[in-house]
């Protein structure tokens, strides 16, 4: 399953959606995971972590060559979190029961998002986002 296009059915209607990156000194995988029976799964990729082959579902099987698991995760969150922005890694993923080494990279973290009328927006596309945004 492919993620959800939000800023596309977002912009259907009339909102502009903006990925706001308040600090680009700091970094992140781009990867939501959690531990399953198989690994650590991965939950969300963000859109650059696709790009680089990475998909909902592969099992993160080792880190620049270190095992990922319970015991090791700790160690490779913290070296992770000394990387910055466009610091690559390796990563080797199991996807249908067949291992891919990636080179992987961190990402600018992004804290904030931005929702704003889109200036084209139809009266009906404004009504809806009016809705919507007062929902939030």
């Amino acid at each position: 399953a492919e993620p959800l296009p939000f800023k596309e059915i977002y912009n259907l209607i009339g909102i502009d959606f903006k990925e706001q990156i308040i600090n680009e000194n700091e970094s992140e995988t781009g990867l939501r995971y959690y531990l399953s029976e198989k690994g650590f799964t991965i939950l969300k990729c963000s859109e650059g972590a696709q790009k680089l082959g990475l998909k909902k579902g592969d099992i993160v099987k080792s880190v620049n060559g270190q095992p990922f698991n319970e015991d090791t995760i700790g160690d490779i969150k913290k070296m992770w979190s000394q990387l910055k922005p466009s610091d690559s890694y390796d990563i080797s993923i199991i996807r249908d029961d067949e291992t891919i080494d990636l080179e992987a990279m961190m990402f600018p973290r992004v804290t904030n998002f931005v929702f704003s009328m889109d200036e084209n927006a139809t009266d009906q596309a404004k009504a809806l986002f009016n809705v919507w945004s007062e929902s939030l």
